[in-house]
């Protein structure tokens, strides 16, 4: 892996939790055409947090997309070179925020299969404030499913 490449990566994570969204859109969008295709684990993290600097839900979707389809197709080893031992605990969340999405464009269908995959890797998330924030999104985005009808 690129070590200066993932620098600029978590340089622009952190930066979009200080900036505005349009600079933070920018900034994700040029360290994505910087990483090379076959870089899956780099562009499943960048798609995870770009997806969150987006304003429109299509292009919010998109990102996620984007997210899930780099995971699926990230060499297990390579996680741990980015700090993250066990990548399947992210399953969860893209499955989420791919509900999420999903249900804001309007395809509740799509809400629900991905809802049904989040809540079945809830397993997989640790007994801490993050697997906690996991599953109370979980339960809000069924609520919402849910009295969409």
């Amino acid at each position: 892996m690129d070590r200066e490449l993932w620098s600029r990566i978590t340089d622009t994570i952190t930066m979009s939790r200080e900036h505005d969204r349009v600079t933070s859109r920018e900034a994700f969008r040029s360290v994505w055409d910087d990483t090379p295709p076959t870089e899956h684990v780099l562009r499943c993290v960048i798609a995870h947090y770009a997806a969150d600097c987006e304003d429109a839900p299509e292009h919010e979707r998109a990102w996620d997309e984007s997210a899930l389809r780099e995971f699926e197709l990230a060499p297990e080893e390579g996680w741990a070179e980015v700090g993250i031992a066990d990548p399947t605990g992210m399953l969860p969340s893209l499955h989420l925020n791919l509900a999420d999405v999903a249900h804001r464009c309007g395809d509740v269908d799509v809400a629900r299969t991905h809802l049904v995959l989040a809540t079945e890797h809830l397993q997989r998330l640790p007994d801490d404030a993050y697997g906690a924030t996991v599953r109370t999104g979980v339960e809000g985005v069924r609520e919402r499913i849910g009295s969409a009808g």
